[in-house]
C-alpha cells in the first residue's frame, strides 16, 4: 500500500491537485475497503498473493520511472519559464504511469471477481450507489460559492506543502484558476452510475473475463463530450498555471520544492534497495 500511496503523491507533483490522483485511482482502492467487500479468508489470502505480485511488479518496473521523473522535473526547475511543450510531456508521463498500473491491476482483478458470491456482488454495487447519493447530497448542499471556496482551500494547501509559502501575486494567479475551472462533479458522478450499471453487468455470472478486463481497463466511453470537455478545458489552464506560476517562484520556494521533491526521490530509493 505504500507504494500505491507514492504513486499519488508523484501524480500530485506535477498535477497541482490530489483529485487528478484520487479521480483515477478511486475505483481500484475500493478493492482494498472493508466498507465494499466482506471477503471470506480465503478470498483474502487470494487478495493479498496478488496484491504482493502487484506491488512487486510496480516497484521493479514502475518505481524507477517514477524516481526519473522526479529527477526531471527537479532540473527543470532550474530553468524558467518551464516551456508549455515540458509540461505537456509530464502531464503525458503521468498519464502513461496510470494506463500502465490501471492496465497491470485490471488483468489482476479479473480472476478475482469470479470468486465472488452473488451477495458480495450486489453489495458491492449497493456500497458504490450509497458513495454517489453521498457526494451528490454533499454537492447539492454547496452553493457555487462554497464550491469554489473548497477547491481554493485545498490547492493553497498543496502550494504550501511544496512551496513553503505563496505571495500575493501566486494567490491572484491561484483565484484565477479557480474561476476557470470547470466542476466536474455532476459530469463524474454520472459517469460512475454509467459505468458501475456496465460493471455490474459484466460481474454477474457467467462472468466472460476478457470482456470485463476490458471494461476495466477502458472506463473512458462512459464519459460523456461534455465531461471529456470540461476535463480537457481544466488540464489546459492547469498547464498554463504551471507555466505562469512558474515564473513567479523565488529562489526559496525552487529549494524547498526540491527538497521535497528529493524526499520522495530517496524514499523510492529506499524501496528499491529493499527489494
Amino acid at each position: 500500500m505504500r507504494l500505491i500511496i507514492l504513486l499519488i503523491v508523484s501524480l500530485m507533483i506535477t498535477s497541482c491537485s490530489s483529485q487528478f490522483a484520487y479521480r483515477h485511482l478511486d475505483w481500484v482502492i475500493l478493492w482494498y475497503s472493508d466498507d465494499y467487500l466482506d471477503l471470506s479468508r480465503q478470498q483474502e489470502n487470494l487478495f493479498e498473493t496478488e496484491l504482493t505480485q502487484l506491488l512487486n511488479w510496480h516497484a521493479q518496473s514502475e518505481l524507477p520511472k517514477y524516481r526519473l521523473q522526479l529527477q526531471t522535473i527537479s532540473t527543470d526547475l532550474d530553468t524558467r519559464p518551464i516551456p508549455s511543450a515540458l509540461i505537456s510531456q509530464h502531464v503525458s508521463a503521468i498519464t502513461d504511469h496510470w494506463h500502465n498500473l490501471r492496465q497491470h491491476i485490471s488483468k489482476q482483478l479479473t480472476p478475482l471477481v469470479a470468486k465472488l458470491t452473488d451477495s458480495q456482488v450486489t453489495f458491492l454495487f449497493k456500497q458504490l450507489e450509497a458513495s454517489n447519493q453521498e457526494r451528490l447530497a454533499d454537492h447539492l448542499a454547496l452553493t457555487p460559492d462554497d464550491i469554489k471556496e473548497r477547491k481554493l482551500e485545498r490547492f493553497e494547501d498543496i502550494l504550501i506543502d511544496w512551496l513553503g509559502s505563496i505571495n500575493v501575486k501566486q494567490a491572484q494567479l491561484l483565484y484565477n484558476l479557480i474561476d476557470n475551472q470547470n466542476d466536474l462533479t455532476l459530469d463524474r458522478i454520472e459517469y460512475l452510475r454509467s459505468y458501475q450499471a456496465q460493471l455490474k453487468v459484466y460481474m454477474t455470472p457467467p462472468i466472460d473475463q476478457p470482456a470485463l478486463q476490458a471494461l476495466l481497463n477502458n472506463p473512458e466511453p462512459f464519459q460523456s463530450p461534455s465531461y471529456k470537455n470540461k476535463q480537457y478545458a481544466n488540464r489546459q489552464s492547469m498547464q498554463i498555471f504551471i507555466k505562469e506560476i512558474s515564473l513567479l517562484l523565488q529562489p526559496k520556494q525552487i529549494i524547498h520544492l526540491q527538497e521535497k521533491l528529493q524526499e520522495y526521490i530517496s524514499t523510492i530509493n529506499e524501496i528499491l534497495d529493499t527489494e
